[in-house]
């Protein structure tokens, strides 16, 4: 049997003790003994090492780990400021884009990096717990549940519902016309850059 690769890095040591009990690392062919006695030295000797190579391991492993917990924590702390610095810099970003009056037809403003401006958003209705809605839609307002192969309320009727009497289903929300704000900075020209 010949000796694997790696046995060429082995430490002084190791290459001591199993010589000691007749396998020499740098031999073209693995010997064994033939005597009982010292072959159960030799894999005595052996499963020595291998009890080190596996402790060797598992604190490698355990290193490992440490490592990428520290790491992790590390880059948390880097990622929730930056986090923090960018929700902050678009809300202020948002509000200067809601203050500024767009000259002409353009809704939108193109800048060194990147683009702003605001779009209306229509008001809408939206269903925010169908459950609830199909419930009072079934006693209240009959004529806006749609029965195919399940029962559930068409979001247009909600809104139609809405827009005829001024009264907001259960499980709706309301969500008046407003400006949006639009915020597109170009990272192709920050990446560049």
């Amino acid at each position: 049997m010949t000796a694997p690769a790696w046995l060429a890095n082995a430490e002084d040591e190791d290459r001591a003790e199993l010589a000691a009990v007749g396998i020499i690392l740098d031999a073209p062919e693995l010997g064994f003994p033939a005597a009982l006695a010292d072959r159960d030295a030799a894999v005595s000797a052996i499963l020595r090492q291998m009890g080190r190579a596996a402790l060797d391991l598992e604190r490698y492993h355990a290193a490992k780990a440490r490592e990428h917990m520290a790491i992790d924590a590390r880059y948390e702390r880097i990622t929730a400021s930056t986090a923090e610095r960018l929700a902050w810099l678009t809300s202020i970003g948002r509000q200067l884009a809601l203050d500024t009056e767009m000259p002409g037809k353009s809704k939108t403003r193109h800048v060194a990096y990147g683009d702003y401006g605001a779009r209306k958003v229509p008001a809408r209705v939206s269903i925010e717990n169908a459950k609830e809605l199909l419930t009072w839609a079934k006693t209240s307002a009959p004529e806006l549940v749609s029965e195919k192969v399940e029962q559930r309320v068409l979001q247009g009727a909600a809104a139609e519902y809405f827009a005829l009497t001024g009264d907001l289903p259960p499980g709706c929300r309301y969500e008046p016309e407003h400006e949006d704000p639009v915020l597109k900075p170009d990272l192709e020209i920050l990446r560049a850059s």
